[in-house]
């Protein structure tokens, strides 16, 4: 490979694959790893999952419970590491997705 095809490469932008829209927020909230609870920022949620930032140890595949104050408690896969990022697939039933959809929704709107 050339040094101009290597660098090259690196000059296309990050496609953004999530097909939910996403809040930007800065949502205290505990994580529940191995056993443990952490505290976490949540940087951003979705109706899919959610990016926090946490000191918890946590490998990609390990699923977690995250636990928000407005919400019940919800079980997520860790899909992404990323410098003390941690990006969240959430794993649950149709009364949770309803509740996670009725709560974010008027904020992704208003």
């Amino acid at each position: 490979m050339t040094q101009q095809a290597a660098s090259t490469s690196w000059a296309y932008p990050k496609v953004d694959r999530r097909c939910r829209p996403r809040w930007q927020t800065d949502l205290p909230a505990r994580l529940f790893a191995r056993a443990a609870a952490s505290g976490c920022r949540v940087r951003d949620i979705s109706q899919g999952g959610a990016r926090v930032v946490t000191e918890a140890r946590v490998d990609e595949d390990e699923i977690v419970v995250l636990e928000l104050d407005e919400i019940d408690p919800l079980a997520a896969r860790v899909v992404h590491l990323s410098d003390g990022t941690v990006g969240l697939m959430f794993l649950y039933d149709r009364d949770q997705r309803r509740q996670v959809v009725d709560w974010i929704t008027p904020k992704l709107t208003g």
